[in-house]
């Protein structure tokens, strides 16, 4: 914030800071019939990792449909030896997922993202919005916030018809909890791995 503010503070307006608290992601229920979510962070346990945790968590995070033959190879040691460190990092669950990348555009899909602001925000009042939410097909993931919404949904629609009707229920089903419900189309999204994933 510092380096942006230093950089570019004459032409900022506004700033807003929020802090993801969680999140969840859900497999496409376009797809598959009752997919297992994923809780992608959250949680703070710092288990111990070794050289060899570090190398294979880089490689995987590069192209995670890798072989364990393929991963043996890279990192100069055993299939045993990966199978065993891939199981303890799933254990563990510092590895959580293993994902595709679909390119929903070409499906004829859109990905709307949700932000949802709340009043009287209690923890009966989320897991409420929450439970409606995770109750639509077309989510994709959410992210519990602190900051100036509580709530960001990501919804995966055929045209603007399918998310209009979202939010409606939504402002219905909690007229006196959501004060507002603001959207953005997410385009071309491109997602960088670390250059440099543990030191």
């Amino acid at each position: 914030e510092r380096e942006l503010l230093d950089k570019f503070g004459s032409s900022i307006n506004d700033l807003q800071l929020c802090h993801m608290v969680d999140a969840k992601i859900f497999p496409n229920r376009l797809f598959m019939q009752n997919p297992k979510r994923t809780q992608v962070f959250g949680e703070t346990a710092h288990p111990t990792i070794d050289d060899v945790d570090r190398a294979l968590l880089a490689a995987l995070h590069k192209d995670s449909s890798q072989t364990l033959v393929s991963l043996a190879e890279q990192l100069h040691t055993t299939i045993d030896t990966i199978k065993r460190h891939k199981l303890n990092l799933e254990t563990a669950r510092i590895i959580r997922a293993y994902t595709t990348d679909v390119f929903y555009t070409k499906l004829g899909f859109e990905t709307y993202k949700v932000f949802i602001s709340v009043k009287n925000y209690t923890a009966q009042v989320e897991r409420a919005i929450l439970a409606t939410i995770e109750e639509h097909p077309q989510l994709r993931n959410y992210i519990r916030i602190v900051g100036p919404w509580k709530i960001e949904a990501e919804f995966l629609c055929a045209n603007y018809d399918e998310l209009d009707k979202i939010i409606i229920n939504l402002q219905s089903a909690f007229p006196d909890a959501i004060t507002a419900i603001t959207y953005a189309v997410f385009r071309n999204e491109k997602y960088y791995p670390s250059g440099k994933l543990l030191d």
